[in-house]
């Protein structure tokens, strides 16, 4: 092999493919190591690597978006409608934020909100499914008080 052969293949596994390296100073680099983390259910990881984009980028809705994904994951809850909360802020038509955040009110138990929520989702695409599927799910558990507690009525009788 010569020189120049073994110069130009340092040259190509440096860069993306297309002739430039990655800048650790573009979100979308962040971004994506956010989603591999993701993939490989490192879910802390994550959240830093969205978080490092998002300051980068704060307008960036897929960063919100996907770090109240991995802060689901983790139980964070708040954190993750403080996230979804931001995507709608700067999209207001983002009907997948309505309701992941009505998902993660309805298991703080706040019904109504979640409810509200998945209204809104159904609002913006009335053939959403899953918006309809989870508003039955919160409706349920505002009349019942729990699905757990009403399942756990029902296998006693058995």
């Amino acid at each position: 092999m010569t020189r120049q052969t073994i110069i130009l293949l340092i040259a190509l596994c440096s860069t993306n493919g297309f002739g430039q390296t990655p800048s650790h100073n573009d979100s979308k680099y962040w971004f994506n190591r956010g989603r591999n983390s993701q993939d490989s259910l490192k879910h802390q990881k994550a959240i830093d690597y969205f978080t490092k984009a998002l300051s980068i980028n704060p307008k960036d809705t897929d960063s919100y978006f996907f770090r109240a994904w991995s802060e689901d994951s983790l139980l964070l809850y708040k954190d993750g409608i403080a996230d979804n909360t931001k995507v709608i802020e700067l999209d207001p038509t983002a009907k997948g934020a309505y309701n992941n955040r009505g998902n993660e009110k309805q298991l703080l138990k706040k019904y109504k909100e979640a409810i509200d929520d998945y209204n809104k989702a159904i609002e913006l695409d009335p053939k959403y499914d899953t918006a309809y599927y989870n508003r039955g799910c919160a409706k349920f558990d505002l009349k019942q008080g729990n699905n757990y507690q009403l399942g756990t009525k029902v296998l006693k009788k058995f």
